[in-house]
């Protein structure tokens, strides 16, 4: 058999193993989640479309915040089945993006799932920590917030982890800036805080929109 006999059979091979394997209807699949949700859950469906059974030995999601519910582990030929997946998006401030890698006995596929997460109302300005040296003259330092418009901010939404830090909001250059002003209480020892927007405009995104202020 000479060397372009032996690809041309190698491709047609390779074309038959690639269809004798289960099918995802979708390969992307897009989700939108809602503000304040914490996972969103999307059902996946795949079919066998071989004449002979196939099993399925493993599932890989590409990220640990997926978690999955496999409907069945076998498909008859011309069965379809589901996979439910969970995706955790807590905290997220962009989009999320997971592959799901279906191992089966004739083969690997894969999936993918787009998970479109609320953008994020603001951010704060580098630096984001903000220090002091033990001993320093505890002068109040700034940071700048810039929120998106029609967001609104207000005293009583900042939320300080530390008492020995106090927060001030203070008005910025425009409508969508504000200044944030830590100062610490005393500087005698090391102490540190933390200081988020917690209304409900901020509280999907309150694991990045955040200040650190620290005594060192």
């Amino acid at each position: 058999m000479n060397m372009y006999l032996k690809l041309a059979l190698l491709v047609v091979l390779s074309c038959g193993s690639s269809r004798a394997s289960l099918r995802f209807e979708e390969e992307v699949v897009t989700v939108v989640a809602q503000p304040g949700e914490a996972s969103v859950q999307v059902t996946l469906r795949f079919c066998n479309p071989t004449d002979k059974p196939i099993a399925i030995r493993k599932v890989s999601p590409s990220c640990g915040c997926t978690e999955y519910a496999l409907e069945k582990a076998e498909l008859q030929p011309g069965e379809c089945g589901t996979i439910l997946a969970i995706i955790d998006i807590e905290g997220k401030a962009s989009d999320v993006s997971v592959a799901l890698e279906m191992e089966t006995s004739t083969g690997k596929q894969t999936t993918y799932v787009k998970v479109q997460v609320p953008t994020s109302p603001g951010r704060f300005d580098a630096p984001r920590f903000v220090r002091w040296r033990v001993g320093e003259e505890p002068v109040p330092k700034k940071v700048r917030l810039v929120v998106k418009p029609g967001v609104t901010v207000k005293q009583e939404n900042l939320f300080v982890t530390n008492p020995c830090f106090r927060a001030k909001l203070l008005p910025g250059d425009n409508a969508n800036q504000y200044w944030v002003e830590l100062t610490p209480e005393k500087t005698d020892k090391p102490c540190g805080a933390v200081v988020v927007p917690r209304d409900e405009a901020f509280k999907v995104h309150s694991d990045y929109i955040r200040v650190y202020g620290e005594i060192l």
